[in-house]
């Protein structure tokens, strides 16, 4: 180790005395240490590296055996080992993938001939639903009218051919989205597309229900 590098590890009030048992340990902590209010991101990179130093000299010393070289798989013998307290262990779970709503069905070129995603409907939508708070508001590639009108366009879309998911969107999108023009007019084109469709599960009924929330709405629907 470069002895300026050293001489920064040792010199660190709260990691300097890990330098006599491991000195990368002093190293990442001091670094971490020395830019947490000015450099977030770098700070986060030598915790990191501090964490697997970490990991791997316990492991050394308790004699574990890993089922693969990542980090993963040190904290995984650790916690097997008994050897986490409940608030690391905890800390260090592995949380369930997170699964997007947006999903892309084929690449394709954006408004700058660069590479760029084909969505599905349900994909357009979601996307641009939770972006409607302001319905007026012209966006650089796209005016008001004609985000107004695509989003109209996939809801009746939907409302034929998914109104299950549909109707649990337009819930969400009001109650959990917070948004309250976007599924008034997506309420209004679920209706228009469903008339004179046969509606054994009330779903004209369950939306329109499920967005109108206020005394006033009622109103401002029908017009």
């Amino acid at each position: 180790m470069d002895e300026r590098l050293a001489d920064l590890a040792r010199a660190s009030a709260n990691f300097g005395r890990l330098f006599h048992y491991n000195p990368l340990l002093a190293l990442y902590g001091a670094q971490a240490e020395a830019v947490v209010f000015t450099d977030s991101n770098a700070a986060l990179v030598h915790t990191r590296q501090f964490g697997e130093v970490l990991a791997e000299e316990l492991i050394t010393r308790a004699g574990l055996r890993l089922s693969g070289d990542l980090q993963v798989h040190r904290v995984a013998a650790l916690s097997n080992a008994g050897m986490l307290t409940p608030n690391v262990r905890a800390a260090t779970r592995i949380r369930p993938a997170v699964t997007s709503p947006v999903t892309t069905t084929a690449p394709a070129a954006n408004a700058h001939g660069r590479p760029g995603h084909v969505r599905d409907e349900r994909s357009e939508l979601f996307l641009l639903g939770v972006a409607l708070r302001d319905i007026s508001k012209d966006t650089f590639y796209e005016s008001a009218d004609a985000r107004v009108d695509r989003f109209c366009i996939l809801v009746r879309d939907l409302a034929v051919n998914d109104p299950a998911w549909l109707t649990d969107f337009l819930r969400w999108l009001r109650a959990e989205g917070s948004l309250r023009t976007a599924p008034l007019v997506a309420a209004a084109e679920f209706t228009a597309a469903r008339r004179g469709m046969q509606d054994s599960g009330q779903l004209v009924t369950t939306v329109v229900d499920a967005v109108l929330q206020r005394a006033d709405e009622p109103g401002e629907l029908v017009a």
